[in-house]
């Protein structure tokens, strides 16, 4: 486990999704996993260029290159009670967001996002015989970095390593096990026939172990999300907590 990851151990972390993929992953147990260039941050992994040789340039964008070709990334958030996140990347709150445990960890390069005000730079004084090898930390470093205006999101990245064959992939499916599934809340939008294809999903004895869970907001002052618990047998009956 990468020391950077500590902070996600025995925690819960999270995927909002559409009703759609969120159903997807649960009946197939796949998740999808992007490449860089389908990152919605389009200054994500762009390495800064100035003050540096015309070698070490050369060296930094040959490397990016590749990196971006021959990697994959899984994004989570540390966070299931974003309001933004629940707008954007759950549909305007017709969604589902489905929490991975600990497990999911074992055997993926899992790593927590960095935000800063400024984009990574490499110091060329100080690399000097080691230039590959500082660079490639450099490029890491540069794909786990991310605009401070990001940083409610609380983002996790795992990182995976493609083969040749997945490098010509369009869409890329990781199997997953069900026992990294921990919990599913829904979003208040979502419509009856999800909701009811989500039950039909859960009833299935594999997914026994997963708590579900609504949202409401905290108090009758707050735009604060909470969570609470519902059992299988209510779902259909759940209610959008959030109108008036």
């Amino acid at each position: 486990m990468n020391p950077i990851a500590r902070n996600a151990m025995n925690k819960t972390l999270y995927k909002y999704l559409s009703a759609e993929n969120a159903l997807k992953t649960l009946e197939t147990l796949k998740i999808k996993i992007t490449k860089p260039k389908e990152l919605n941050d389009p200054y994500e992994i762009v390495p800064s260029l100035s003050n540096v040789s015309e070698k070490l340039k050369k060296i930094l964008i040959d490397l990016t290159s590749e990196m971006k070709k021959r990697t994959a990334i899984y994004c989570l958030s540390g966070n299931e009670l974003n309001n933004l996140m629940w707008a954007h990347y759950a549909n305007n709150y017709s969604g589902i967001c489905i929490g991975f445990n600990s497990k999911l960890l074992e055997k993926i390069n899992l790593y927590e996002v960095i935000y800063d005000v400024s984009r990574p730079t490499i110091d060329e004084k100080i690399i000097q015989n080691r230039i590959r090898d500082e660079a490639m930390k450099y490029i890491l470093k540069l794909m786990l970095t991310k605009s401070y205006k990001w940083k409610d999101e609380k983002e996790f990245r795992f990182l995976f390593d493609l083969d040749e064959e997945e490098i010509t992939r369009t869409i890329i499916l990781e199997k997953i096990n069900i026992i990294c599934i921990n919990e599913i809340i829904i979003g208040p939008r979502i419509s009856i026939d999800d909701l009811k294809e989500l039950k039909s999903i859960l009833e299935k004895p594999i997914f026994s172990h997963i708590e579900v869970y609504g949202l409401e907001f905290f108090d009758n002052t707050s735009y604060e999300l909470k969570k609470y618990q519902i059992l299988l047998n209510d779902l259909i009956n759940y209610k959008n907590k959030l109108d008036i």
